[in-house]
């Protein structure tokens, strides 16, 4: 929940999978070559996940992604763990790992910050602006995020900004139409 994420300042994938049971972050230490990441340089953007020993797959909005995933437009997270995940949609063996992404609410407008500072400069920002456009009827949803965190070596930091959109639109009565970007 995003009650959650935010008690235990989970920004990315990584931090939330040391949370969650019978799930790890692989880092190819089961692999019988040569330390991929190494010949293949050591900036692997996206995060592996294994649980029980077996790989599983990544999905955005039941979407497979690759891409290196953050929180600050993270609504929940879903998994599904198991061979079951591959009766019902394209996960591997060990499960799937679904990220649901913020999504505009008719319900109520707000507007919603949060701050984060670390050891070597980090400091993370965060903005989440939901705005009634026609009550009922039409809403946009805003989310941001700036941060900037270095190391101790001068390559090691994690610098990011990203931006996310969506919009809901109730044009009938039993019709939602839901665009993000």
């Amino acid at each position: 929940t995003p009650e959650f994420l935010a008690d235990f300042s989970m920004n990315s994938l990584a931090d939330i999978v040391a949370y969650a049971p019978n799930m790890q972050i692989d880092m190819l230490d089961s692999s019988a070559d040569a330390n991929p990441a190494f010949l293949s340089g050591s900036d692997l953007r996206d995060t592996r996940v294994r649980v029980r020993g077996l790989s599983a797959s990544t999905a955005l909005d039941f979407f497979e992604a690759g891409i290196a995933i953050d929180t600050y437009n993270t609504e929940r997270l879903e998994l599904s763990s198991g061979p079951n995940s591959i009766l019902f949609g394209f996960g591997s063996a060990g499960g799937l790992v679904n990220i649901a992404t913020k999504r505009a609410q008719l319900t109520r407008s707000f507007l919603g910050w949060r701050t984060q500072a670390g050891q070597w400069r980090f400091n993370r920002h965060e903005i989440d602006i939901n705005q009634i456009i026609l009550p009922g009827k039409l809403a946009l949803r805003l989310n941001g995020l700036l941060q900037n965190g270095g190391g101790w070596r001068q390559w090691d930091f994690n610098d990011s900004s990203r931006g996310a959109v969506s919009l809901r639109a109730l044009p009938w009565k039993n019709t939602t139409v839901i665009g993000t970007m």
